[in-house]
C-alpha cells in the first residue's frame, strides 16, 4: 500500500494580499529560484503565479521549457493538490504514478509542490521544487522549501506593495497636478478679482472726482478723518490742511460753530441735517455753499458740501428778470395807451400845419407841437423797447442829424463835470436804422461812460466812414466787405481789464455795485447793432479810457433824401375804396377817418368788434375793400374780428394797427403770412401811404 503524501500546512501556508498586479519583476524570482536550487541541491524550480488581473507569470529553472510548457506543468501539479492542501510531495517514499507518468512531468522523478493562497483562501499560484532523479526529501529540505516559498510569497507581496506605492504615487502626483491646477486657477481668479477691485476703486474714485461736491468725514470729536474736493473748487485745499485737525482749527469761527451744531444735531437725532452758508475769500470773492451732514453707523459723520454760488447767481438773475418784466409790463401798458394820445396830437398837428401859411408864427408853433409830440413818441418807443413790445421801424437816416438831435438829452444825462464833444462826418452818411433803437444804444453807452468817470472827464462821439476789405471783414464774425458808417464813443474813464472786456456783452454781466446795474445795457446794445447788420468793437486800457466803435452798413443814393413835414404831406396817395375802420379810442378813430375821407375813401366807423360785424353783415353783397382795425380792443380782439369778417367777405384785405410789437401781433393776429401792420403812433402821411400800399398789394 502506498504511503499517503504528507501535507505541510504548518510550514507551507503562504498568504498573499488581494492586491496583486503585473508589476512583479521576473529577474527577482529567477534569482530566488537559483538560490533555492543551490541551497536544496535540486535541479528544477518551477513557479506559476496568477495575478488578480488575470495575467500569468512563470519561472523555470533547470528545465529547457518555454513559458507555456512551464505554465502547463505547474498547473498540472497544482491541480493535484486537494482544495484544502497547501503541499504535495512526490519522492522515493511518496510515489504518485499519475504524476510520474504525465507526459510533461514524467521527466521529474522528485518534487515538492506548494500552493500560494490569498487571505480569501483563493489559490493564486504554485511553486514546485523538483529533481530529475528519484530521491528522498528530508524534513529539513522540506522545511527549507517552505521557507523559500515564504520568500517567494514575500517577494510577491513586496512587488505588490511596490506596485501599490507606485499607484499611490501616481494618485498623489495626479492629485498634486490637480491641486496645482486648482491653485493656478485660484491665483488667476484672485488676480482677476484684485484687478476688478482696483478697477472698481478707480471707477469710484473717478466718479467721486467728477462730482462737484466736497466730502468730509469726521469722528465723534469733530476731527477730519477724510477729505475730498474737486480741483477748481473754491474750497479746494491740500489734504494736510484738513486731515487730523478739528473743525475749529480749520473753519472760521462763525462757520465752525454752525458746523459743530449741525454735526451734533445729526448724531443726536440720527437724521441728516441741511444748512447754507457764505464764505468770503481773500481775493475779494465770495461763495455760497449748501452743506448736508449725514450720521454714519460707526459714530462718525459725513459732511457733503456743494458750491451753489452759480445757482444763487442764477436765482438772483431770474428775480431780476421778473422785476424787469414786471416793470416792462407796466411801462409797456402806459406807453401803449400814451401812443393813442400821441397819434391824435401828431395827426391833428399835421392837419393844422397843412391849413396854415408856412411863413406864419402859427405854423411855427404847430411845427414845435409836432416836434414835441415826436419826441414824446420817441420816449414811448424806448418804453416799448424796454418792455420788448417795440416794432423795429427801419428808416433812411443821416447819422449826423441823429447825433445832434440827441445832444441835449446826452448833455443832461452825463452831468456838468463831463465834457461832451460831437465830431460829425464831413459828408452826409446815410444808414438804414430804427432811430429809436440807435438812440437807446447811444444813451446806454453815454451812461456807462459817465459811470466810468466819477471825477469827470471827456466823452467824445464821432461819426466817420470806413471801407472794410475782405481780409478786414474776415477778422470780425458776421461782417461782410463793404462801406460802413463808423460811430465811435470814447471816454477818458477808468478803463477795463481783459477779464471785463471778455465778458462785456454777456447778459447780466456788470462791474457796477449791487443795485446800480442790471447787466443788460451793453447786451441790449450788442443785440440791436447785430440786428442792424453791424458790429461793436472795443478798445480799452486801465486808467486810460475806453473806445467803442459801432459799424453800421452805409446806404448810397437819393433814397435817404431828407424832407420837411409839409414836403412829406404833399402828394399823398388817394383812392375811392370802402374801408371799415375799427378803433376803440375816439380821438384816434376820428383822426383816421378824417384823413382817409380827405383822400377820397369811403369810411365806415365802428367802436368795437360787435359794431364792426353788424356793419359787415349789413353790407351784404356790397363791396368792402379794407378792414382797418386795432389789435387790442375790449370785448373782441382784432384777430377774432378779422377772422369773422374774412369768413363772410373772403376778398377783404386787413390792416392791423397797434402799439405792440410784431411778436404780439403774430400771437394775437390771424394765422398766415403777409400780415399788414401799422405801428402807433402814426401820422396822417404814414396812414395814407400804408392804406394805399395794402389796397394795391
Amino acid at each position: 500500500m502506498e504511503q499517503e503524501a504528507p501535507h505541510f500546512n504548518e510550514i507551507a501556508s503562504v498568504t498573499l494580499p488581494t492586491m496583486f498586479t503585473s508589476a512583479i519583476s521576473e529577474p527577482a524570482f529567477e534569482r530566488l529560484g537559483v538560490i533555492a536550487a543551490t541551497a536544496l541541491g535540486l535541479q528544477v524550480i518551477l513557479m506559476a503565479i496568477d495575478t488578480p488581473e488575470g495575467e500569468q507569470l512563470s519561472i523555470c529553472h533547470g528545465m529547457p521549457w518555454p513559458e507555456s510548457t512551464t505554465l502547463s506543468a505547474a498547473s498540472a501539479l497544482g491541480s493535484a493538490l486537494l482544495p484544502t492542501s497547501t503541499a504535495l510531495i512526490v519522492d522515493l517514499l511518496h510515489p504518485c504514478p499519475p504524476l510520474q507518468t504525465h507526459p510533461l512531468l514524467g521527466e521529474l522523478a522528485t518534487y515538492l509542490v506548494l500552493a500560494i493562497h490569498t487571505t480569501s483562501q483563493q489559490r493564486r499560484g504554485t511553486i514546485v521544487f523538483g529533481d530529475r532523479v528519484p530521491r528522498e526529501l528530508s524534513l529539513e529540505q522540506q522545511q527549507l522549501c517552505a521557507a523559500f516559498a515564504e520568500q517567494a510569497a514575500a517577494l510577491v507581496l513586496l512587488r505588490a506593495e511596490q506596485s501599490r506605492v507606485a499607484e499611490l504615487e501616481a494618485i498623489v502626483q495626479e492629485a498634486q497636478q490637480r491641486t496645482n491646477i486648482l491653485l493656478d486657477t485660484l491665483e488667476r481668479q484672485r488676480n482677476q478679482a484684485e484687478i476688478v477691485l482696483l478697477q472698481g476703486e478707480a471707477s469710484i474714485s473717478a466718479l467721486l472726482d467728477a462730482l462737484p461736491d466736497m466730502m468730509f468725514r469726521l469722528n465723534r470729536e469733530g476731527r477730519f478723518l477724510d477729505y475730498r474736493a474737486p480741483h477748481g473748487s473754491l474750497l479746494f485745499a491740500l489734504p494736510e490742511q484738513f486731515l487730523g485737525r478739528l473743525i475749529e482749527e480749520v473753519l472760521p469761527d462763525s462757520m465752525a460753530r454752525q458746523t459743530r451744531y449741525y454735526v451734533e444735531q445729526a448724531r443726536t437725532l440720527n437724521a441728516p441735517q441741511f444748512f447754507e452758508y457764505q464764505i468770503s475769500f481773500s481775493e475779494g470773492k465770495s461763495g455760497d455753499f449748501e452743506a448736508r451732514i449725514v450720521p454714519l453707523d460707526n459714530d462718525e459723520t459725513l459732511a457733503i458740501v456743494r458750491d451753489i454760488t452759480e445757482r444763487k447767481r442764477l436765482e438772483a438773475q431770474v428775480l431780476q428778470i421778473q422785476k424787469i418784466e414786471s416793470v416792462g409790463q407796466l411801462a409797456g401798458g402806459i406807453a401803449h395807451d400814451f401812443n393813442n394820445l400821441l397819434t391824435a396830437i401828431i395827426g391833428y398837428a399835421e392837419l393844422a400845419s397843412l391849413s396854415l401859411d408856412p411863413d406864419s408864427n402859427a405854423a411855427d408853433d404847430v411845427e414845435e407841437i409836432h416836434r414835441a409830440a415826436e419826441r414824446a413818441a420817441g420816449l414811448t418807443r424806448q418804453l416799448l423797447s424796454f418792455a420788448r413790445w417795440q416794432v423795429m421801424e427801419l428808416r433812411n437816416v443821416r447819422l449826423n442829424e441823429l447825433i445832434f438831435d440827441l445832444y441835449k438829452l446826452l448833455r443832461r444825462l452825463i452831468g456838468e463835470d463831463i465834457e461832451l464833444i460831437i465830431l460829425p462826418a464831413y459828408q452826409d452818411l446815410w444808414v438804414k436804422i430804427d432811430p429809436g433803437q440807435i438812440e437807446q444804444v447811444l444813451v446806454n453807452l453815454a451812461i456807462n461812460a459817465r459811470d466810468a468817470m466819477p471825477e469827470g472827464g471827456k466823452l467824445t462821439i464821432a461819426v466817420g466812414q470806413r471801407t472794410l476789405s475782405e481780409e478786414q471783414a474776415r477778422k470780425v464774425v458776421g461782417m461782410v466787405p463793404g462801406d460802413y458808417v463808423l460811430l465811435s464813443v470814447t471816454d477818458t474813464g477808468i478803463g477795463m481789464n481783459d477779464h471785463v472786456k471778455a465778458h462785456l456783452f454777456e447778459p447780466f454781466f456788470t462791474t457796477k455795485e449791487k443795485g446800480r446795474g442790471t447787466g443788460l445795457g451793453l447786451a441790449t446794445c450788442y443785440g440791436i447793432i447785430k440786428q442792424h447788420g453791424g458790429t461793436i468793437e472795443i478798445d480799452s486800457q486801465v486808467e486810460v479810457g475806453t473806445t467803442l466803435e459801432i459799424y453800421l452798413p452805409q446806404i448810397h443814393g437819393e433814397a435817404g433824401a431828407s424832407y420837411s413835414l409839409l414836403d412829406e404831406a404833399r402828394g399823398l396817395p388817394r383812392g375811392n375804396e370802402t374801408i371799415l375802420l375799427v378803433e376803440d379810442e375816439p380821438a384816434v378813430r376820428v383822426l383816421a377817418a378824417r384823413v382817409l375821407r380827405a383822400q377820397g375813401y369811403i369810411v365806415l366807423e365802428a367802436e368795437n368788434g360787435d359794431d364792426a360785424l353788424s356793419i359787415a353783415r349789413q353790407r351784404g353783397r356790397a363791396v368792402l375793400h379794407l378792414l382797418l382795425t386795432d389789435v387790442v380792443m375790449p370785448r373782441m380782439s382784432g384777430k377774432t374780428l378779422a377772422e369773422r369778417v374774412t369768413a363772410m367777405l373772403p376778398d377783404v384785405k386787413v390792416l392791423f394797427t397797434s402799439g405792440y410789437t410784431s411778436d404780439i401781433m403774430i400771437y394775437q393776429g390771424p394765422a398766415g403770412t403777409g400780415l399788414a401792420f401799422l405801428q402807433k403812433p402814426f401820422t396822417p402821411v404814414t396812414l395814407a401811404r400804408k392804406v394805399r400800399e395794402v389796397l394795391d398789394s
